[in-house]
């Protein structure tokens, strides 16, 4: 193995290490923020063997940045090993502000902890930067589906988002009396991903799939046959 491979590999396997020191949920945002506003907790978890501190801060958005809009308690968090703090958000746009999907960075970075000794030989203190989108504007997700296949127990299709806002959508198999979990898939503006997966079904009858938002609003209805 060359040179430059072993230090690609090497800074892939510090940079994993770096990660799976705190646990963020969720890890998105994707709420309207106009009118009154949004607010949404995080939940942040030390994964360490040590008492470790962590700085809260906001970065610009890449496109139609909104972190001037945001408000979030508490700046900094000291967390025991094993113990979960909790994180605030308020976002609010101003009035007048343009329909569309707004951004920032959320940064959850590990600062120094006096009279702490860390773990492990390596310093790495672990800088978390998470973008949350929040939008203006009474947006609906708009995704187009293409390539349905269903061959025996297993489908596939490929699902496009062409709406101006990121979103996430739960897939449900429709059966007479209720719906069947099957999984989720979430896209950027812009994003076609291929959803599959394993299905329960007799072969006797179409198969009819259901996409929902998740405020459990229908996205789209698949009917097999459809969408080639």
């Amino acid at each position: 193995m060359g040179i430059k491979k072993i230090l690609a590999l090497v800074l892939l396997l510090i940079s994993s290490q770096a990660y799976s020191y705190i646990n963020v949920s969720p890890l998105t945002f994707d709420e309207r923020i106009d009118n009154d506003g949004s607010v949404k907790e995080y939940y942040v978890t030390n994964s360490l063997s040590h008492k470790t501190s962590y700085r809260i801060y906001l970065e610009k958005g890449k496109e139609n940045d909104m972190s001037d809009w945001i408000e979030f308690y508490p700046k900094n968090l000291i967390l025991n090993p094993g113990e979960t703090g909790k994180l605030k958000l308020y976002i609010a746009a101003p009035q007048n502000t343009n329909p569309g999907e707004y951004t920032a960075i959320l940064g959850i970075k590990e600062i120094n902890t006096p009279n702490v000794i860390r773990e492990g030989n390596l310093s790495i203190y672990t800088n978390l930067k998470i973008e949350i989108a929040g939008y203006v504007g009474d947006l609906k997700p708009v995704i187009e589906v293409r390539d349905f296949i269903k061959n025996n127990d297993e489908i596939s299709m490929k699902v496009k988002n062409k709406g101006e806002i990121r979103t996430k959508l739960e897939i449900y198999k429709k059966n007479k009396k209720e719906e069947e979990y099957l999984g989720s898939i979430r896209l950027l503006k812009g994003d076609e991903k291929v959803f599959s997966t394993k299905i329960s079904t007799d072969n006797k009858s179409p198969l009819n799939l259901v996409l929902r938002d998740l405020d459990g609003n229908l996205v789209q209805e698949i009917k097999e046959g459809e969408n080639k």
